[in-house]
């Protein structure tokens, strides 16, 4: 789950009505008026769960009404201050700063979150967002001493096995991808119309580990009706042919550092009319190999790659295609 830092994705959570989850959930201002002992435990159990869950966000100043959010309730903001939170969560979470955020999120005359079924129109206030990676340094222990995860909406005790696995995935590896880079189209125009639109995509990968990756393989699957086999960068990792794929396999030279990036493929490849269809259709796979486990990542040709940040339309290229213009 994404962090959430602004009103805009406060605005997106209550006008659609998104449930709490596993990654998610809502504490109104109620909650923060409890006990300091009770608030700091209840506070810790929550906290820690996500966390050991893979991550999320805990919002305060939004009060839910049959499970859902239904309004605003906020916060006092002098009581908990930035300097409160990191204090408190530093009490229960090693290197706290590394693994949570605190966001203060102000609801105002410039962001005025109107929407339906809302009884909080014209609010003026503040969202306190507390934000948790997905950390290798799980499990975390609550206030009382005990492990918690996120099951049904709530906190619940970890059983031990899954405790134990927690702890082992601190000595394990992960890659994962970190995004692509260069995906705006480079066109050959004619009369107002594409002959063709060319993409140069850069792929990189990222250690999210606490351990250093020594072995590591990715295959990148491109549609063959839209390979360049004259591009040499791509093409000296050709490994075979997989259906309408051409599958090209690419082997970790170098040991990936806890955080470190590395770009995997420089890759290239070509749209016109008479390939449209396949670009509109299909999907980039790309599989990642790793000494713990393997993933695979599926992006859309069309819905990736654009032109001046505009999905490409089939009306927009010219009726040759290249092979005419080659003859």
């Amino acid at each position: 789950m994404n962090k959430i830092e602004t009103p805009q994705q406060i605005h997106f959570l209550l006008k659609n009505k998104i449930k709490p989850s596993i990654h998610l959930e809502y504490a109104n201002n109620d909650f923060l008026e409890t006990s300091f002992s009770k608030k700091t435990e209840l506070l810790s159990l929550t906290i820690a769960s996500i966390a050991n869950s893979g991550g999320g966000s805990v919002l305060f100043g939004i009060k839910t009404t049959k499970n859902k959010p239904s309004g605003f309730s906020f916060p006092n903001t002098s009581t908990f201050t930035a300097e409160w939170f990191d204090y408190y969560l530093n009490s229960f979470i090693y290197n706290a700063h590394e693994v949570i955020s605190v966001k203060y999120i102000a609801i105002n005359s410039e962001n005025e979150l109107n929407f339906e079924g809302s009884d909080n129109n014209n609010v003026r206030g503040t969202i306190i967002a507390i934000n948790i990676s997905n950390s290798s340094h799980t499990p975390f222990m609550a206030l009382d001493k005990r492990y918690y995860k996120r099951s049904n909406n709530k906190a619940v005790l970890m059983e031990e096995y899954e405790i134990r696995d927690l702890f082992n995935k601190a000595n394990r590896t992960d890659i994962d991808l970190f995004g692509i880079m260069n995906t705006g189209g480079v066109p050959i125009l004619e009369n107002g119309k594409f002959v063709k639109m060319t993409f140069y995509p850069r792929f990189l990968i990222k250690n999210i580990s606490s351990v250093i990756e020594k072995d590591y393989k990715v295959e990148f699957y491109l549609p063959s009706a839209l390979q360049n086999a004259n591009f040499d960068p791509l093409q000296q990792y050709f490994s075979r042919f997989e259906d309408e794929y051409t599958v090209f396999s690419i082997t970790g030279k170098s040991p990936l550092f806890q955080n470190e990036l590395a770009t995997i493929v420089d890759a290239q490849f070509i749209v016109d009319k008479g390939s449209f269809k396949v670009f509109e259709e299909n999907e980039i796979i790309i599989k990642i190999y790793y000494s713990s486990g393997m993933k695979v990542k599926y992006y859309s040709l069309r819905n990736t790659f654009l032109y001046k940040q505009d999905l490409l339309q089939y009306s927009d290229f010219a009726e040759y295609t290249i092979k005419e213009i080659n003859q």
